[in-house]
């Protein structure tokens, strides 16, 4: 269901003080700033807020990458 005008203008005026967030990574302990123009398009988007650091995402990433190409079953016909 898409969003009405109000409602975005609504959750922008609801973060429109904030400059940037600090998060602590729950993989690392790292602590990293989320900007404000990151913090708005997760909410535009209809996202949670992400508790993983940027490296550790990328990495998450590219380990589920992996186990999903290592799958070998096929829908080919035989």
């Amino acid at each position: 269901m898409a969003k009405t005008i109000e409602q975005q203008v609504k959750e922008t005026r609801e973060i429109g003080r904030i400059a940037a967030i600090s998060v602590k990574c729950k993989v690392c302990n790292k602590v990293f700033a989320m900007s404000r123009r990151e913090i708005l398009w997760y909410s535009n988007m209809g996202y949670p807020l992400p508790k993983r650091c940027p490296e550790c995402r990328k990495k998450k990433g590219v380990r589920d990458n992996v186990s999903k190409k290592g799958n070998t079953s096929t829908c080919e016909p035989q």
